[in-house]
């Protein structure tokens, strides 16, 4: 019999020439693809994608709403969005990491986040404003953080205000707003919606694009030639969009816009 330090030093040297082997330890070197923002859609009156008017019952609030596809990479762990101000677009500076799973879903073929920072706020004296660059980054579980995604640009102006909406006859009501035109900015025209308050954007019953560029305004909406009947005694949306996608010669983009909205329950 081997004594037993013979033993030992046999099964010491297995596992010293078995560690000598390849290393077969794979570490993930291979960043995400650049995030693809939404196309423009149905809610979306403006003519740029993946970025428009969030609607706000406050006039006070100015707040813009980024759209993207989720990333096709299964171990995407996050996006980092960064913005930088138009008269310096060369430098974006990150302003949200968003986590898949906590601060977005899970299982979801695109994703959406509003930005209200109150930099986005048209000066509350002369009403000019600054447009703005968003651009997207996707990192995965490893770290890789990936390109940075095309840029979106917007530019918020003044919110329309005072808004109201009032039963005329039946089936005909009238939304009335005040309205500051900012002083370097053309708009083009308003966008009337009216939706469900409880089914949302996507069941738009009544639509109308207008130009009513004096303050105060108004809008006679006759629902008896709506696209869907209308529920008496349900709460609906009357959302209002302006428009400005003419060149004004002062900004890096024509596109610029603003998005209210009020409640009324309809009486037929």
């Amino acid at each position: 019999m081997k004594p037993i330090w013979s033993l030992l030093a046999g099964t010491a040297a297995m596992i010293l020439l078995a560690g000598c082997g390849a290393d077969d330890t794979r570490t993930d070197d291979l960043a995400p693809s650049a995030p693809i923002w939404v196309p423009r859609s149905a809610d979306n009156v403006y003519p740029q994608q993946g970025v428009r008017a969030e609607p706000v019952l406050s006039p006070s609030d100015h707040w813009v709403r980024l759209e993207w596809y989720a990333n096709p990479e299964p171990d995407v762990m996050g996006y980092r969005i960064f913005r930088a101000w138009e008269s310096d677009p060369g430098h974006p500076g990150i302003i949200e990491d968003l986590r898949v799973g906590m601060d977005l879903p899970i299982g979801v073929d695109r994703y959406s986040w509003v930005d209200a920072d109150e930099v986005l706020t048209p000066d509350p004296i002369g009403g000019d404003s600054q447009g703005f660059y968003w651009q997207l980054v996707a990192y995965d579980s490893s770290e890789n953080q990936g390109p940075l995604s095309e840029p979106v640009y917007f530019r918020l102006i003044n919110n329309p205000y005072s808004v109201t909406v009032g039963r005329v006859s039946e089936k005909v009501y009238q939304v009335n707003w005040l309205y500051n035109s900012n002083p370097d900015v053309i708009i083009s025209y308003y966008m009337l919606r009216v939706y469900s308050h409880f089914w949302g954007p996507d069941s738009v019953v009544w639509y109308s694009q207008v130009q009513r560029y004096g303050s105060p305004a108004e809008v006679t909406m006759d629902f008896g030639q709506s696209s869907g009947p209308l529920v008496a005694d349900c709460t609906y949306v009357c959302q209002i969009n302006v428009v400005s996608d003419l060149p004004s010669g002062q900004h890096a983009d024509s596109l610029a816009g603003a998005a209210v909205y009020a409640l009324f329950s309809y009486q037929n």
